[in-house]
C-alpha cells in the first residue's frame, strides 16, 4: 500500500500534541491565567496539566496560587502558548505579594474598573441630554 506524501507545512502547524510535557501558559474563558505541565489530553480537546497554578495580578503586584493537578475542558480554554523558559517570567517592576494581599488588591482594581464604567455612563447619558 502507497503512503500519500503528506506536506511539510502540516509537520509546522501547531496542534495540541505538541505541548506535551511542555510549560505551557492557559488563559481561561472567565479571565483566569493558569500556568502549568501538559501532561495528556483527550480527543474531546480536554486537557490535564500538572504542577498547575493560577496567576492572579493586580497592578504591580502578583501570586501564584497552587492548584496541583488540573483538568481543563477544552472548549473553556481561550489560549493555550508555550512559555518560552530563556526569558523572565514577570517584569522586574512586579512584585510578589501573599494571596490574602493580592485578593484584597484585585478586589479594589475590580471595583476601580466598575466606577470608572459607571461614571462613564453618566456621563455619555448627560451628554445625550444636551
Amino acid at each position: 500500500m502507497m503512503v500519500p506524501s503528506v506536506p511539510e507545512y502540516i509537520f509546522r502547524t501547531p496542534c495540541i500534541g505538541s505541548y506535551l510535557d511542555r510549560k505551557l501558559l492557559i488563559l481561561l474563558l472567565d479571565g483566569r491565567c493558569i500556568i502549568g505541565t501538559m501532561c495528556t489530553f483527550d480527543q474531546h480537546g480536554n486537557f490535564v496539566v500538572e504542577s498547575a497554578f493560577e496567576r492572579i495580578v493586580a497592578e504591580n503586584q502578583y501570586c501564584d496560587k497552587p492548584m496541583g493537578l488540573l483538568v481543563v475542558r477544552g472548549d473553556n480554554a481561550i489560549f493555550i502558548g508555550e512559555m518560552d523558559l530563556s526569558f523572565p517570567e514577570l517584569p522586574p517592576h512586579i512584585t510578589a505579594v501573599s494571596l490574602p494581599q493580592i485578593l484584597i488588591a484585585r478586589k479594589a482594581e475590580l471595583e476601580s474598573s466598575a466606577l470608572k464604567r459607571t461614571l462613564k455612563k453618566w456621563m455619555e447619558e448627560l451628554l445625550d441630554g444636551v
